[in-house]
């Protein structure tokens, strides 16, 4: 039986050229040709590790032509000192698994790095924990890190100092990852952090709304035609494009099956709430471009949030940063970022509002071609404060060349890493406890402490990255204790979105509907965002949803409606129907009467084993469907999950 050969360079690169020294080169050869027919001579064996698994990782060493390194997707790392004449595994009993990477440092061959998790995508790929290092020529071997990277498939060693290394992370291979993209540690592993990162997922980058790009030139600074052509198209960009805007968001939250992403942009936008129609509106495209913000960031840092907002130019414009300047300071920016962005009421000093907005001075965005970068958010050197500024007892000193680069990086990035220090415990526990009510159950007296202090010292451990905090609520008995189940009260966007997913219906009017019922996309009440609650169920708004429930069923046909009922599975038992159809839209069981009462108004009276042929009519079927929908959504737990 022959076997798959395993191919290593060592046969076809000469010693010579392996064992060069560090610093050095080869001198230039004259180009030498030989016979072809040479190379059938040439034959091929297999060398070992003789072990399962496919072949994954392998390195050489240089200047040292008989050493290599192999890893493989079940047995570790293997090590050959002889050209492959023998192996010996040198991982075992500190890790195991599948091998993605390996890296020799060529500064101090000792120095390894190894990455777990092969890179080959396919249906049975086996992944890993992160990275281990020996510093030992693999003698030993100590975990540096990205535990949840699952697959490692490249590493990079900076050729003169072997704790500048580079990894490139896949995440897990068949659902939205976060840990996706290159990072770098700069002290041999013990920090990492993420420099290249391009989605999750596919809805993370999601299509731009057609008008992202459509920038213009200022209308007053044109004549004639195409000022009015200016003028149209800054009404529509400053106007309509943002209804437009809330339309391809609910086009976006009906595409979302199974994430909590468009969740928790939700969330944020709630949280860092700006309004398109403020004074002087907003246009869409600098809305569009916060709402791509919190999508790349939505189980993020709240660090990256908060530097990012404080030049983001929807909220710039919207909370004044535009006008904060140093001979003026507007305080309006500087007070939300600590009372509703960051840390809540009663944790801060009036000292700190106003030494705040100093601190924050300058920052502007235009809007026009004709006036510098469209949208993009720049520093205006002679509005930047440059005295000296006393902030949470750290002073902000001036001391650096004042460009925008440096002005972020001491003054935004300094701001937000004293406010994150010095309150650290405080703004942990206020993120977290709006992260319980907004998943868990939003009446504040009903809220576990305990929960929220574990989430809040998690955010702590992790330096702010909220995912493992998200993860341990979400994944937790609390989250799907029973008591728990049933007990919050849906927002217009969850009860809207949450039937027209199935059903045919203008996403642009479930939009409309939405802000008729109270949340209206891209347009928050005012700064502290929706109540929620309570708000969204009363004598008046009830009616009126269940109203426009019926609306969006009754815009589709009898065949459309039969079409759905019959792309259920097992829709051909009505008692299964019923089940699927219950256990969809009702977050709680109903009892059995009620259940039969629903039943019933698929059968309208027939007994059960009708159901099959009654189903292939469609037009019966279409109206059976319609009438249980109705039914349906006048059940109190239809607006609830």
């Amino acid at each position: 039986m022959k076997y798959y050969l395993f191919l290593f360079s060592l046969v076809l690169i000469g010693a010579e050229a392996l064992a060069q020294k560090k610093g050095t080169t080869a001198p230039a050869k004259a180009a030498v040709s030989y016979d072809e027919s040479l190379y059938n001579a040439i034959e091929w064996r297999s060398i070992g590790p003789y072990r399962g698994g496919r072949s994954a990782a392998v390195t050489g060493v240089p200047g040292k032509p008989n050493l290599f390194y192999f890893g493989g997707t079940g047995g570790g790392v293997w090590q050959t000192t002889d050209a492959g004449n023998s192996w010996t595994n040198i991982s075992d009993g500190y890790f195991g698994s599948s091998i993605g990477s390996i890296a020799v440092s060529e500064w101090d061959n000792n120095v390894i790095y190894v990455g777990q998790g092969e890179g080959t995508v396919r249906g049975n790929v086996s992944f890993g924990n992160g990275i281990y290092k020996s510093t030992d020529a693999g003698k030993t071997w100590s975990h540096v890190g990205l535990k949840e990277s699952r697959h490692v498939p490249r590493i990079r060693i900076h050729p003169k100092n072997p704790d500048l290394v580079y990894a490139a992370v896949m995440g897990d291979l068949f659902k939205s990852s976060e840990e996706r993209g290159v990072y770098r540690s700069e002290d041999g592993g013990k920090n990492w952090k993420r420099i290249l990162f391009a989605n999750a997922d596919a809805t993370l980058n999601a299509p731009a709304p057609f008008f992202a790009n459509d920038h213009i030139s200022n209308p007053g600074n044109l004549s004639g035609k195409q000022r009015e052509e200016a003028e149209a198209k800054r009404a529509l960009l400053f106007g309509e494009y943002n209804l437009t805007l809330g339309e391809w968001w609910v086009t976006l939250m009906k595409k979302d099956n199974n994430s909590i992403l468009e969740k928790m942009v939700l969330f944020w936008h709630d949280h860092f709430a700006t309004q398109f129609a403020s004074c002087d509106n907003i246009p869409a495209i600098s809305m569009y471009r916060q709402n791509d913000l919190f999508r790349r960031n939505y189980a993020g840092n709240l660090r990256t949030l908060l530097e990012q907002l404080s030049i983001d130019g929807a909220m710039l414009k919207y909370l004044n940063g535009n006008m904060n300047i140093s001979s003026s300071p507007n305080e309006n920016y500087a007070r939300e970022l600590m009372e509703l962005f960051s840390l809540g009421v009663g944790n801060y000093s009036e000292q700190d509002v106003r030494e705040a907005a100093k601190i924050l001075t300058g920052w502007k965005v235009s809007y026009f071609l004709d006036e510098g970068t469209p949208y993009k958010p720049f520093l205006n050197l002679a509005e930047f404060d440059k005295t000296s500024k006393l902030f949470m007892g750290e002073v902000f000193a001036v001391n650096y060349e004042v460009n925008e680069q440096n002005v972020f990086k001491n003054s935004i990035q300094r701001l937000i890493d004293v406010i994150l220090t010095k309150k650290g415990q405080v703004a942990a526990k206020f993120l977290s406890n709006k992260l319980y009510q907004y998943f868990v159950y939003a009446n504040p007296e009903k809220a576990d402490t305990k929960i929220i202090d574990e989430m809040a010292q998690l955010i702590l451990d992790n330096k702010f990255e909220l995912k493992p905090a998200l993860k341990k609520l979400l994944k937790s008995q609390h989250f799907f204790d029973d008591l728990n189940i049933g007990t919050q009260i849906k927002s217009p966007a969850e009860t809207v979105v949450g039937i027209v997913k199935h059903l045919k219906y203008p996403d642009r009017y479930a939009r409309n509907i939405m802000a008729v019922l109270g949340l209206e996309l891209f347009n928050p009440p005012n700064v502290a965002g929706w109540r929620g609650y309570r708000s969204w169920i009363s004598t008046k708004t009830l009616p009126t949803t269940i109203y426009y429930l019926k609306e969006i069923i009754d815009s589709n046909t009898n065949t459309q409606l039969a079409e759905w009922a019959l792309s259920i599975e097992g829709s051909g038992d009505v008692h299964i129907l019923t089940e699927r159809y219950v256990e969809l839209f009702l977050a709680r069981p109903l009892s059995e009467d009620r259940f039969k009462k629903l039943k019933n108004v698929f059968l309208g009276g027939a007994p059960d084993y009708e159901w099959y042929e009654i189903i292939k009519n469609k037009d019966q079927a279409g109206q059976r469907v319609r009438g249980f929908l109705f039914e349906l959504i006048k059940a109190p737990e239809y607006f609830l999950f």
